[in-house]
Order: C-alpha cells, then structure tokens, then sequence
C-alpha cells in the first residue's frame, strides 16, 4: 500500500506539514522518525539510532522540526505561511468519493493503478511535455487490514469539475 495517505503533490506536502506537527498518518510518521534517527545517529549527534528517534521525536513535539521545514521553503523562495494555511497551495474545486459496494476488509491495493490514476487526472506526467497539476490527487480513507462497512468512503478522489467521469472510473 502507498506510503501515508496521500497521493498528489500538494496532497502529499499536506500531509507532510501535518506529520511534522504531530498529526501524520502512523506508517509515514515511523517511517520519517526511523530515517530521521538514523541521519541524526549517522551525523554523530546521538550515540545510538534510537536515541536519534527520541531526538527526532523531541524535534517534532517542541515545533523545531517544523519550523525547520518552514526556513527550508522559504530558503527556496517559497511562501512559508503554506504551513499555516493550506489553503495557499494548488487546490481542486471538488472531491468526488469511492464508496465501497459492500462491507469486509481491505486485504490489498493496486498501488501502481492509484498512481497511473492520479497521473490521468494530471498529477503526473505521461509524457515529457504535460505539465503538472499539482492540486488533483488522491486521499485513501482506508488502510489494508481496516474494516470497511457498505457505503463508507473508501477514497477521496481531489478533481476538477470535468474530470468527475475520469474520477468514477477508477
């Protein structure tokens, strides 16, 4: 299954942002914390990886690690408020929601389809030519293992209007 929740660029920065505020999905906020206190072990600023986890972990509840992020993008002429209002970042005008016909367990996902998905919708390029549209993409509402009653939103699909009949097809 992908990694975190989102799939899309400005999706995915979102969910990035949320993570070094404490709030990211589990499987991406590990992730993060294990590579992070590796780097910090292999910089020799901790003895051990996991004192380099505990490092990180401080970093990220005391807002260093996101206020870091923020120096990061402005550094690189960006708009550092994008931490603070996401509502600065490419945005769709409208979700459409994959409902699940029927109760059970999630037991797999086809991860290279959501993301060819994402890449019909724009998010991506098939070819060297097109150009990225960072605002559409793909919010999973359900992890493999979850439980999934009829009619609960299993995807959230971020579109234009005129793309509602490429979202239903996936």
């Amino acid at each position: 299954e992908p990694l975190g929740n989102a799939i899309g660029n400005s999706l995915e920065i979102i969910e990035s942002i949320e993570t070094l505020k404490g709030r990211g999905p589990k499987d991406l906020t590990e992730l993060s914390l294990t590579l992070a206190g590796e780097m910090i072990y292999l910089a020799g600023l901790a003895k051990s990886s996991k004192e380099g986890i505990k490092k990180a972990q401080v970093a990220i509840a005391d807002g260093r690690a996101l206020e870091k992020f923020r120096e990061l993008i402005i550094s690189q002429g960006g708009d550092g408020r994008v931490i603070d209002d996401y509502s600065l970042l490419p945005h769709t005008e409208t979700t459409f929601a994959i409902k699940s016909s029927r109760s059970g367990y999630i037991s797999k996902m086809e991860c290279a389809e959501l993301g060819l998905h994402c890449v019909k919708l724009g998010g991506g390029r098939q070819t060297a030519d097109d150009k990225i549209d960072f605002s559409v993409g793909l919010v999973m509402n359900k992890k493999i293992g979850d439980l999934v009653v009829k009619g609960e939103t299993l995807l959230t699909i971020h579109c234009h209007e005129n793309q509602i009949p490429l979202a239903r097809e996936i």
